[in-house]
């Protein structure tokens, strides 16, 4: 079942999706999306900045999720789409890219028995878990 339930009863788990323990802290700046529009055939490359912010050194696991803001159908609330672990000492920055296709926004219709992907609004979320998102922007 995963978390799909909890978060469409936004019911509280004690350890949401990539939860871990860190001794350090992350800062994460500067989401760029880039086209703002998903078009056939072309990828949506998705950027940010993250920075050692603690006095430490750690690793952070940058998660990417997509939330369709107009389904036509009952969906997820967010749906996981990539992730990526950074190593970085203290005070040390590096530019996290992700890469997302038309396939990212799509879903399996039972009714078309074929993958669907619907016109409209979609929100691009990061975090260090599903219940720590960081940074949102629009996708259309």
């Amino acid at each position: 079942m995963g978390y799909r339930y909890f978060d469409k009863q936004k019911i509280e788990p004690l350890f949401p999706f990539g939860y871990g323990l860190s001794y350090t802290k992350f800062d994460y700046s500067d989401l760029k999306i880039s086209p703002s529009e998903v078009s056939p055939g072309k990828p949506v490359e998705v950027s940010l900045q993250v920075r050692n912010s603690g006095s430490r050194s750690g690793a952070e696991v940058v998660e990417v999720y997509v939330h369709d803001g107009h389904p036509g159908l009952d969906r997820p609330v967010e749906e996981l789409k990539g992730f990526r672990r950074v190593d970085l000492a203290p005070g040390e920055m590096e530019v996290v890219h992700f890469t997302l296709d038309r396939s990212a926004m799509a879903f399996y219709s039972t009714a078309k028995k074929d993958w669907v992907t619907e016109p409209g609004q979609f929100e691009v979320l990061v975090g260090s878990s599903s219940r720590d998102i960081r940074l949102k922007a629009h996708l259309f």
